[in-house]
């Protein structure tokens, strides 16, 4: 029997709806819809360095207790009296939580400038990774100098490396020299080995095969 002409109508519309619908539902899942929507309302779609800053700023020590909110507001109020400390404490306990690292960053700073050379290295990864703000090599250069300054045999590390291979910093093999063997006579294995790397290089003067032979 003849189906009637409406109801073949009725067939052909229900299978253009369904079609435009599988059709809308994998263009929303597209990435290139979510840019498109991204770019209509003024944001831009996420990327590495968004990603970064959305990160934890330090790492739990391994084994150790979570700190509970009354030990992050007793260490809080300890550090808006400038206790160094107090302001580096915070800074790690609030670091291990990504919502928070901004303002981890922030007590960092402040323990950093009274001199914390422990502050002052964890500064410097934040601003060089984009870890709770913005990356910032050049931030992350000055205080890894400073801590480097007081001893910190990572710090030096971290500095040479900066300062030997980052595209965003002025190159200085002479510097970065200085920093490495200062780590190295530390015991710091890394930096004896970028040490070697650069000298054979004959990055910062002669490699030594050239200098034992014009010594002979």
């Amino acid at each position: 029997m003849a189906q009637p002409r409406s109801f073949s109508l009725i067939l052909l519309v229900a299978g253009a709806l369904v079609g435009c619908g599988v059709l809308a539902i994998g263009l929303v899942r597209s990435p290139y819809f979510e840019q498109l929507v991204s770019k209509l309302a003024g944001v831009e779609p996420a990327t590495a360095a968004t990603t970064a800053a959305a990160m934890p700023l330090t790492k739990a020590a391994p084994g150790a207790a979570p700190i509970d909110d009354s030990q992050i507001a007793a260490l809080r109020e300890a550090a808006m009296k400038d206790d160094a400390n107090a302001q580096l404490a915070l800074g790690k306990a609030l670091g291990v939580r990504a919502e928070s690292a901004a303002e981890a960053l922030t007590w960092l700073r402040a323990a950093a400038e009274q001199r914390s050379t422990e502050a002052q290295r964890l500064a410097a990864t934040a601003f060089a990774e984009g870890r709770g703000t913005a990356r910032n090599p050049a931030e992350a250069l000055r205080w890894y100098r400073s801590a480097a300054d007081a001893g910190d045999a990572h710090a030096q590390y971290e500095a040479a490396i900066l300062l030997s291979s980052s595209p965003d910093i002025p190159g200085d093999d002479r510097e970065a020299l200085k920093w490495l063997r200062r780590a190295a006579a530390q015991g710091h294995a890394a930096a004896k080995s970028k040490l070697a790397e650069l000298l054979a290089a004959g990055r910062g003067g002669p490699p030594p095969a050239t200098v034992a032979n014009s010594a002979r």
